[in-house]
């Protein structure tokens, strides 16, 4: 292989070059990239998440830079197992929202807002199994939940065990198909070496939690979901009214104004006659 073909193979910086200009990431002396200033939460995220797994999972990397940037699907990927629940109305998440933070156990529940997955419907709820148990070890986790969830939303919700994310199952295939390349072991143990991000405790704060509920509850409303009619007191309070029909009866209105006559005049002739009434505008023309 040539000298360009050999080095472009090993090109981690060409990838990211748009975070390096934005200043979003800084490559150091050293030879590690890290972000620049805080890592923040935003209210935009669907999720609110129980006893996040920090201790051995790093998403923000596999995922938001491994997969989404270098387009290679970590070797961590490979090993991750989901328990994974499909909320059949606002109420059910609610529910499952309460068994995560019983439970104890890694987990995150909410609305489905990505675009390869709002067909699997309207909410989501996922248990992360441990991931130096395997598929043996997740087979368990995953009757541990099952068994939760059918005793609070009944045995009509479906409890699933998948393997790592929707979107990487979308551009891989299917998982159980899964080869990881050898070569590709020189390449991520370059990203492993260059790349800083500290895995961190996620709590949200009440602020957040707040906001992630009202979205909830609007994307419920917004999704025909009947349970999220017991959630408003009214509609009017998110400025939605019935519309008022004429097809059919013949409602009385009560105010018609007049139409009015159009004049043929210029903005300075408006101007004019607009202004030189006591209720007009200012005199300084």
């Amino acid at each position: 292989m040539a000298q360009y073909e050999e080095l472009a193979k090993l090109d981690i910086l060409t990838p990211i070059r748009r975070e390096l200009d934005a200043g979003s990431v800084k490559l150091h002396p050293d030879g590690s990239i890290k972000p620049t200033g805080e890592v923040a939460l935003f209210p935009e995220a669907p999720w609110i998440t129980a006893n996040y797994p920090m201790s051995e999972r790093n998403c923000a990397l596999w995922s938001r830079i491994y997969y989404e940037r270098y387009g290679i699907l970590s070797r961590n990927c490979f090993h991750c197992f989901k328990v994974v629940v499909r909320p059949k109305n606002l109420d059910d998440l609610f529910a499952i929202l309460d068994l995560q933070a019983e439970m104890s156990l890694p987990a995150k529940c909410g609305i489905e807002t990505r675009p390869w997955a709002t067909h699997k419907g309207l909410y989501a709820a996922f248990w992360y199994c441990p991931m130096e148990g395997g598929l043996e070890g997740a087979r368990e986790h995953h009757k541990l939940v099952e068994k939760a969830v059918h005793n609070v939303v009944g045995y009509d919700t479906k409890v699933i065990l998948k393997r790592a994310c929707t979107e990487q199952e979308n551009a891989w295939g299917p998982s159980d198909e899964w080869i990881y390349p050898e070569e590709q072991h020189r390449f991520e143990d370059l990203l492993d070496a260059s790349w800083d991000i500290n895995i961190y405790n996620s709590h949200e704060s009440t602020a957040l939690k707040i906001t992630r509920r009202l979205d909830w509850i609007d994307h419920a409303r917004r999704g025909r979901d009947k349970t999220a009619e017991k959630y408003y007191d009214s509609f009017l309070t998110v400025r939605i009214v019935s519309t008022v029909t004429y097809h059919d009866v013949a409602p009385e209105i009560k105010c018609m104004p007049d139409r009015g006559e159009r004049k043929e005049r210029d903005f300075a002739q408006y101007k004019e006659e607009d202004y030189s009434h006591p209720a007009g505008l200012s005199q300084d023309k």
